[in-house]
C-alpha cells in the first residue's frame, strides 16, 4: 500500500458534503428494514469516524473506531466531540490488533481496495469475525463505473490524486470475495462511485 494516510486525511474527501451523502444513501438502501436496537458497532478504517457517527445517531449504538493513521483519528475525534454518544478510539495496525469480536454491525469504507489480494481477503475475513453470529457487515469500495474513471482521470491528470493505486472493484468480484471469506451477501447497492454489500457470517 503506497498511500501516505497523514498527508490523504489533511485532504479527505469524506469532509465534502455531497460526496458523504451519496456515500449515506448507500448506506441507509443496505441498512432498511434492518432491525438493529442499540447496536455495538466498529468500523475498520474509521478515517473521519462521520458515517459511524449517523450510524449511532440512527440506531442509538455505541461505537469503536480504528485506524492506523493518527490525523485519521484526531479527525475521528473532532467528529464525536460533544455528541453524546459513547465512542472507543483505537489507533492501530488490522493485521496485528487483537480485536475483540461481538459486534451487531462490522462496516468499512474506503479499505480494502489499498490492499494486496492476499491482505484484502484477511480484511474481508476480519469483518465476520468480528461480527456476533448474528450481526452484520458493511463493506464498501471503489467500483469502475464510468462516473468513478472520469473522476479519477481528472484528478490523475492534476495530481491531486491522492489514494495511490486503488483497486476499483466490480460488484460481482466483491460478493465472491465475500463468500470466499465467510460471509453471505443478503444485499448489494451501486453508487455513482462506488459498491457496497450488507452480509452475514455463513451459516447465520
Amino acid at each position: 500500500m503506497s498511500e501516505d494516510w497523514e498527508t490523504q486525511w489533511s485532504r479527505t474527501w469524506s469532509n465534502v458534503p455531497l460526496w458523504w451523502s451519496i456515500l449515506w444513501r448507500g448506506y441507509k438502501k443496505l441498512l432498511k428494514n434492518l432491525d438493529l436496537e442499540s447496536p455495538r458497532i466498529i468500523e475498520l478504517g474509521c478515517g473521519s469516524g462521520r458515517t459511524s457517527l449517523a450510524l449511532a445517531k440512527l440506531f442509538k449504538g455505541t461505537v469503536t473506531l480504528v485506524d492506523n493513521s493518527k490525523t485519521a483519528i484526531i479527525k475521528a475525534k473532532q467528529t464525536f466531540y460533544n455528541q453524546n454518544i459513547n465512542v472507543k478510539f483505537i489507533m492501530g495496525d488490522l493485521f496485528s490488533l487483537k480485536l475483540e469480536g461481538g459486534y451487531d454491525l462490522v462496516h468499512s469504507e474506503g479499505l480494502i481496495e489499498h490492499f494486496s489480494e492476499k491482505q484484502l481477503n484477511k480484511l474481508i475475513k476480519l469483518h465476520g469475525l468480528l461480527c456476533k453470529p448474528e450481526g452484520y457487515a458493511i463493506i464498501f469500495a471503489p467500483t469502475p463505473s464510468k462516473t468513478y474513471k472520469m473522476w479519477r482521470f481528472i484528478q490523475e491528470r492534476l495530481s491531486v490524486w491522492y489514494y495511490g493505486d486503488e483497486k476499483a472493484i466490480l460488484g460481482d468480484e466483491l460478493k465472491t470475495l465475500c463468500k470466499r471469506n465467510g460471509l453471505r451477501v443478503l444485499k448489494t447497492v451501486k453508487t455513482p462511485f462506488q459498491v457496497g454489500v450488507l452480509c452475514k457470517p455463513i451459516g447465520n
